[in-house]
Order: C-alpha cells, then sequence, then structure tokens
C-alpha cells in the first residue's frame, strides 16, 4: 500500500530529517490556508455551510430589515 505524501514527510520529519520538516510544516501550512479560505469566503455550495464572512453578510441584511421596519413614530 502506497503512503498519502503527507505521512511520508512526517515519518522523515520526526525521525530527525530537516528538510523533510520544512516541507511538512510548508504542506501543512498549505492545507491549513486552503481550510481558511473555504471558512472565509463566499461561493459556498448546496451542501457546504456558509463561510465566516458570508454569514456575517446574512445577519447585517436581517440586521438592516428589522432597523428598516422599526415603527419610530410612537
Amino acid at each position: 500500500m502506497t503512503k498519502h505524501i503527507l505521512d511520508e514527510f512526517e515519518d522523515r520529519a520526526r525521525a530527525g530529517d530537516g528538510q523533510f520538516a520544512i516541507a511538512y510544516a510548508v504542506l501543512r501550512m498549505a492545507e491549513s490556508h486552503e481550510k481558511l479560505r473555504g471558512d472565509l469566503c463566499f461561493g459556498r455550495t448546496q451542501t457546504s455551510p456558509p463561510g465566516v464572512l458570508e454569514k456575517i453578510g446574512m445577519e447585517m441584511a436581517e440586521l438592516a430589515s428589522a432597523v428598516k421596519n422599526l415603527d419610530l413614530s410612537s
């Protein structure tokens, strides 16, 4: 069975190979960056939850609607 490249790099990094430690760190950082990008950005699919910025936009729309419907005459 073939190991995933990230697993191979982690094994070599933990064995003390500094070059693989750097490569492993860069790969993990890229994964984290991609997840963060997905969490922050618009453009979700039907099955994915809204991103942070999209959720803020949705909340702002609800707030604007509530303010618009306020009865200030009393």
